[in-house]
């Protein structure tokens, strides 16, 4: 009796533990599930703003046709004249959960090219991630010709911070 007693016991602890070993795989398993879809979100919330940026540079591209100097004009357009505002149309576009800010607020130009950097942040259920993807606008291009404008508006280096 006392030898099932203590096999009956040796038996409960280790269920015991069983148990515990699978709740702990559980909520790992949870905590990878929530993780990702979260890193999807931001995905697509880059790609959101993606194609806010090309929306910006199909109108600016129109609005520069006109103009007497297209290429001054478009230059001028997002880094003094509606610098501000473009920021503000990239940080406000409408995504439930998600922050998106252009770093430092800084549109630059470097080698023919406008630059800026942009990161995306979610906090859900005590998940944070934020990703960072950078983005580069050809200057040099031909106004009069209908250029392709993935080309003219590039995204690279996107990566999670």
């Amino acid at each position: 009796m006392i030898t099932t007693l203590i096999s009956f016991s040796i038996v409960s602890i280790i269920c015991i533990g069983c148990i515990g070993i699978i709740n702990s795989n559980n909520e790992i398993i949870d905590i990878n599930y929530k993780s990702t879809i979260v890193k999807y979100k931001l995905k697509g919330g880059l790609e959101l703003v993606y194609s806010k940026v090309l929306e910006e540079v199909n109108n600016t591209i129109e609005k520069s046709k006109i103009s007497e100097n297209p290429q001054s004009y478009f230059k001028n357009y997002f880094l003094i004249d509606n610098k501000n505002n473009f920021i503000y149309k990239i940080e406000n576009i409408n995504l439930n959960d998600i922050e998106v800010y252009v770093v430092n607020d800084k549109v630059y130009m470097e080698n023919n090219h406008i630059r800026f950097d942009i990161t995306c942040n979610n906090k859900t259920n005590n998940i944070k991630k934020s990703y960072k993807s950078s983005f580069k606008i050809k200057t040099d291009f031909d106004f009069n010709n209908n250029t392709d404008l993935n080309e003219i508006v590039i995204k690279y280096n996107s990566q999670e911070i």
